[in-house]
């Protein structure tokens, strides 16, 4: 409760020192007491899916209304969801037909074609539909819809000011606020659906602006409304890629509508002037506010990244030690991008990334020449781009992401219409609303990891970088090496017993059913799928693709690089072979070749590479019933058949190490354990393998 005050004072305060700036807005009646705001919701569940998917439910809810239901959209378009619409408009007619009423339907909108946007009257007052134009806009004549006060309006500001928020209403007790238009596009959305306070709080926002020259609303009872209302069966549901449910003993949730009122003036500066102040409006300004309050973690969910006030917000949080967790798109409305931002999300990110290298860069530094200082560790930064799930052939698979969601700390969420994008945050017309509760946080993030498996392809930190358990494999820009850790606990304390029946891929998860295991089973040779990843600082996410490639091999590609090469190839005997290939330009050289079997025999683990053409290397673990390391093995084999020692200035060198406690990195010194050495019981093994350039590890 401390916490849910501190952040509504501080954001309240910081709205009033703007409230003069923010009275010339439309609407600006918070603009002197954003307190009206705040209010509690009750929520019901949250989805997410494909537009069509989302809109098809809500309108099957929508079926319940008795007196008024409103509708406001941005993106206006031929679709199945305006299929839907239609379809609604027609049975709620046909249902106050026959009970001899009128049921209020307003729809709202605000971008429909370029000529629309070009010639339409730039006044707030907009334009509204007559009934003979419903047909063109894809609705249902007058004649069908005799049951219904229908008014459809649009409203748009030249040059860019389109009205983004989305949210439906049904008798001013049951609200939704979906991520999707009634649109076309293919993408992955989201939907909270709500009742309580919330809904008087959004009719106020909605009266305030699309009442304009618009015939105002008839009163009616809300208690009456209540008693009413109907209930859909969850049969009419249509498929969703995932929904929570919130248990209907929910107590009220503090909540806060937070509009973002449009600006015709785009603001632009000159490159190498400095940039312009945000506008101060309440989403904006409670965006800003939790950032900058963050304690541990803030992850993000937007079509796009370019703007400038959130990137520095991120990038600030980052240096205070807070997590960063961004899920965009790439290649998503690049041209609207240049025109309202100048610049695109790809190379937003490729700044944020050189930004955040240099301050861990700057932190390492300052750690190793001033230990005494200690400076504060930068937290960790995870960015990935959406794409659609590998191998899918279904046609409501989404290609895009266009959800926005931010949840700071796993106790704030924030949903609504606005992107992360200068668009959002400086000339569009936005409506978000926040949630200050950690259970919701923790429901709605859950339910969008899962939404999201396979569907993500991490470009930060290095795509290799985190391997489930123990298993750590990196790549350097340019110079691939990979750097390989395993521990008996990860690798063999899962199974007592190693059996000809089952490879260890080094955690690597080769993955025969393309799922999250340890181990996996011969048999025959696995077909295109993913290969995953999971991180101890961030999330599971996709590594790449695995596609067949000849006998048994699957190549596992990482998209949009040109870095990394996996190859990988499980026989249907007892063993995986992970074949690393470095990479620099169009260059593949020698192949690095690594082979882990299992035996019955001893319940042995043999690790076999082939480096460089002089270089030979073997290691064998083997493990007792507790699956402790009991000896090892380890030597050089030059090609003309005598040992050397460990340490190599050319061609491929390992280094073996066995430490006490927790698995650590070995990036240095020789290892103590030499051939025919025996190392103790209980003992972790650590394997590093570089390319074998003098110097780098």
């Amino acid at each position: 409760m401390d916490r849910t005050r501190s952040i509504l004072d501080g954001w309240v305060r910081n709205l009033q020192t703007h409230a003069s700036t923010n009275e010339n807005d439309e609407p600006s009646y918070y603009a002197s007491h954003p307190q009206t705001l705040i209010s509690t919701s009750q929520p019901a569940n949250f989805s997410i899916g494909t537009g069509s998917q989302i809109l098809s439910n809500v309108f099957s809810d929508c079926l319940a209304t008795n007196h008024e239901l409103i509708i406001v959209t941005c993106f206006w378009a031929k679709s199945e969801s305006q299929e839907s619409l239609s379809s609604l408009l027609l049975k709620l007619s046909a249902k106050a037909v026959s009970q001899s009423r009128k049921i209020q339907v307003r729809i709202c909108f605000s971008s429909r074609s370029l000529a629309q946007k070009l010639f339409q009257t730039s006044s707030l007052d907009g334009e509204i539909y007559p009934p003979s134009s419903w047909v063109s806009l894809g609705l249902p004549g007058p004649e069908s819809l005799s049951g219904l006060e229908l008014v459809v309006k649009c409203v748009f500001v030249r040059p860019f000011s389109v009205m983004h928020p989305k949210f439906i209403l049904v008798d001013r007790q049951i609200a939704f606020m979906p991520s999707c238009n009634v649109s076309w596009e293919n993408w992955f959305e989201g939907c909270i659906q709500m009742r309580g306070e919330i809904c008087n709080t959004l009719l106020q926002f909605c009266l305030a602006f699309w009442s304009r020259g618009t015939p105002l609303l008839p009163q009616f009872s809300s208690s009456t409304v209540a008693s009413q209302h109907e209930v859909v069966p969850e049969g009419q549901k249509h498929s969703e890629i995932n929904r929570v449910m919130f248990p209907s003993t929910i107590q009220p949730i503090t909540t806060i509508l937070l509009p973002s009122p449009h600006r015709s003036n785009p603001n632009f500066r000159p490159i190498g002037f400095s940039p312009p102040q945000v506008p101060p409006t309440p989403l904006n300004t409670f965006l800003l506010h939790i950032f900058a309050t963050a304690k541990t973690s803030i992850f993000i969910q937007t079509p796009n990244i370019t703007s400038y006030p959130l990137i520095e917000a991120l990038f600030s949080a980052l240096a205070l030690g807070v997590n960063v967790h961004l899920i965009t798109s790439s290649k998503l409305m690049i041209l609207e991008q240049i025109v309202t931002a100048g610049t695109i999300t790809e190379f937003e990110v490729w700044k944020l990334r050189r930004r955040y290298n240099s301050l861990l860069s700057a932190y390492t530094k300052a750690s190793t020449y001033d230990p005494e200082s200690q400076p504060a560790k930068p937290g960790t930064l995870s960015i990935g781009y959406f794409h659609p799930k590998t191998g899918s052939m279904d046609s409501d698979e989404p290609v895009k992401s266009h959800l926005k969601c931010v949840i700071v700390d796993e106790e704030i969420t924030v949903l609504g219409s606005g992107n992360m994008d200068r668009a959002s945050w400086f000339t569009s017309q936005e409506l978000g609303i926040a949630f200050l509760s950690s259970e919701m946080a923790r429901s709605i993030k859950g339910c969008i990891v899962e939404g999201l498996d396979d569907r993500v392809v991490y470009v930060f930190p290095n795509p290799l970088k985190y391997l489930p358990y123990s298993t750590k494999y990196e790549l350097e820009s340019q110079d691939f090496h990979p750097k390989i850790e395993t521990n008996k606990d990860a690798d063999v304390g899962a199974s007592t017993t190693m059996r000809p029946s089952h490879s260890l891929s080094l955690s690597l998860l080769p993955l025969a059913a393309l799922s999250h295991a340890a181990s996996i089973s011969c048999g025959p040779p696995l077909t295109n799928g993913s290969l995953w990843y999971s991180s101890p600082t961030t999330s599971s996410g996709r590594l790449g693709i695995l596609e067949t490639r000849g006998n048994a091999e699957l190549l596992a590609t990482y998209p949009g690089t040109s870095v990394a090469l996996l190859s990988l190839a499980v026989t249907p005997c007892s063993s995986s072979v992970l074949s690393a290939y470095p990479k620099s330009g169009n260059n593949t050289t020698t192949p690095v070749k690594l082979q882990l079997t299992g035996s019955d025999a001893g319940n042995c683990l043999a690790l076999e590479s082939t480096g460089a053409a002089n270089v030979f290397i073997t290691k064998q673990t083997c493990v007792d019933e507790d699956g402790d390391a009991q000896t090892a093995q380890f030597w050089t084999r030059e090609a003309n058949g005598e040992l050397t020692p460990t340490w190599q200035a050319g061609g491929a060198y390992w280094n073996l190490q066995f430490n006490e406690g927790d698995a650590e990195e070995v990036i240095a010194n020789p290892s103590p354990c030499y051939d025919g050495q025996t190392c103790q019981d209980g003992e972790q093994l650590n394997l590093v393998v570089s390319d074998g350039s003098p110097g780098r590890r």
